[in-house]
């Protein structure tokens, strides 16, 4: 294996375990926290070099008489300002709190450094199926 390729497959399954991690962290961050709805306060949209755009949704609810509130972990175009989500909160630290629905990130995280993989691994077994004058071996 050439030293080309370990970079990218170093990354690749960084990429892998991190999603892993987030995906249980969120799962376990799941099972003790409650839920509730929380209001969309402002959403706000900056531009990025590329030209894309990303949009931060902020949000405020009340828990036992006590106003919390903040910047959402989670965006989705379906967003918009007044209305409600769902959320969870740490009971014990309210300040603590999460979109409720499916947070894609680690999904993403696992199928990007899949795809990286997966590209490592095409092109290793090219160069390993091609001799030294740049024909294919049969």
């Amino acid at each position: 294996m050439t030293r080309g390729l370990i970079f990218p497959i170093v990354i690749g399954i960084g990429l892998i375990i991190a999603g892993i991690i987030t995906i249980i962290e969120n799962e376990n961050f799941g099972k003790n926290a409650s839920e509730t709805e929380a209001i969309i306060t402002r959403i706000e949209a900056d531009s990025d070099p590329e030209g894309g755009t990303s949009h931060t949704a902020y949000v405020s609810f009340f828990i036992n008489g006590t106003e919390y509130g903040g910047k959402l972990d989670t965006y989705t175009s379906k967003m918009k300002e007044g209305n409600y989500v769902k959320i969870r909160y740490d009971p014990a630290n309210p300040k603590n709190f999460r979109y409720s629905g499916f947070a894609y990130g680690g999904l993403i995280m696992i199928l990007l450094g899949g795809f990286l993989l997966s590209i490592v691994y095409i092109q290793h077994k090219n160069r390993v199926n091609t001799n030294e004058k740049g024909f294919r071996l049969q």
